[in-house]
């Protein structure tokens, strides 16, 4: 066993958590529904609203930037228009 790296105290160790029915695998299955899991969900219905008016929030900013950079580029051809010099026809 030391050639393993398992000594005496493991052993008593692991004989008082199965003492304890720390070990017993139905201990590790999920029981009724507590009060943290009532709280994880609403949490959860919370932070799923939020993404949802924030995604839309977004999509209203992205329009907002792609229509100021296509005004941008209105604006700097009509003032591209406006510095250089006209040809006269007289």
């Amino acid at each position: 066993m030391r050639r393993e790296g398992l000594y005496q105290s493991h052993v008593d160790k692991w004989r008082r958590a199965r003492d304890r029915g720390a070990l017993d695998s139905r201990a590790a299955t999920p029981g009724p529904a507590t009060a943290s899991d009532a709280q994880s969900a609403a949490e959860n219905r919370r932070l799923a609203a939020e993404n949802a008016r924030l995604t839309v929030e977004l999509a209203k900013c992205k329009s907002v930037v792609e229509v100021m950079g296509k005004l941008h580029a209105l604006l700097g051809a009509f003032s591209e228009s406006a510095d250089s010099p006209s040809k006269s026809t007289r």
